[in-house]
């Protein structure tokens, strides 16, 4: 649903600027469908030239019609289909979480991140990028992208109310696990060589918890400030500001 969505959203807002009388260097900068190649299997140094072509043959297409009618219908029914998917039995927008983990280059984060060490553990825990900085940026960047592609934007905020009171909880809910288990890094470590380095490290800012208290202030800003974030988050951004009044 996620993929579909997100081409919708994308495909009206060129179709929307192009009508505004956008040229191609303006469309080209507008965030572009993702064209996914189906039943084909090239090698895999091809694959991103593929789909730049795609991109290109839609955005020389938009410019060469000059029916802003049929322009306008083809918006106005690609509108449609994305109010169904949308608002069908008014389904959450709760996917969009699982839709940027599977389409985004960002890096998970993990205990490796902070710990090192060559071994596995058996329940390493992990944060998706969704639940990062980066994440929560292009998730209300893509929310925005959504309500100018809809005809009526007003027809999704009840949803979009709902779905970043969902998302802030399990953002949350994901740090505080991750937290939780953090001491449980230290079984990552093989070795005199591995210990050694760590607990050189606990004394710089490079030390595991040291590290991770400098993330989670940088992860999880846009919650600073917030009426009722938990405790553990309040020191994080305290230590934040405290070794940003060092440096």
């Amino acid at each position: 649903m996620g993929r579909y969505a997100a081409f919708l959203v994308k495909r009206i807002n060129l179709l929307r600027a192009r009508i505004a009388g956008k040229d191609l260097e303006a469309l080209r900068k507008m965030p572009q469908p993702a064209y996914e190649p189906v039943n084909l299997v090239p090698t895999p140094e091809l694959i991103p030239e593929v789909r730049q072509r795609f991109q290109d043959l839609y955005l020389y297409n938009l410019i060469w019609r000059d029916d802003i009618s049929r322009l306008t219908a083809e918006m106005t029914e690609q509108q449609a289909w994305l109010k169904q998917i949308l608002t069908v039995k008014r389904s959450s927008l709760n996917w969009l979480a699982g839709w940027f983990n599977a389409t985004t280059d960002a890096a998970a984060i993990t205990l490796q991140d902070f710990w090192g060490g060559s071994l596995a553990g058996t329940r390493d825990p992990v944060i998706p990028p969704a639940f990062t900085r980066k994440g929560e940026e292009e998730i209300q960047r893509f929310l925005g992208e959504m309500e100018d592609a809809m005809a009526e934007p007003k027809e999704i905020a009840g949803q979009r109310v709902k779905f970043e009171q969902w998302y802030r909880n399990r953002f949350m809910e994901t740090w505080q696990g991750f937290l939780a288990a953090f001491p449980g890094g230290r079984e990552r470590l093989r070795g005199q060589a591995e210990w050694q380095t760590v607990a050189v490290a606990m004394a710089s800012d490079q030390g595991p918890y040291r590290a991770l208290f400098q993330k989670m202030d940088s992860e999880l800003v846009a919650f600073a400030g917030r009426k009722g974030i938990p405790p553990w988050l309040g020191l994080a951004h305290t230590y934040g500001k405290i070794g940003r009044a060092h440096v």
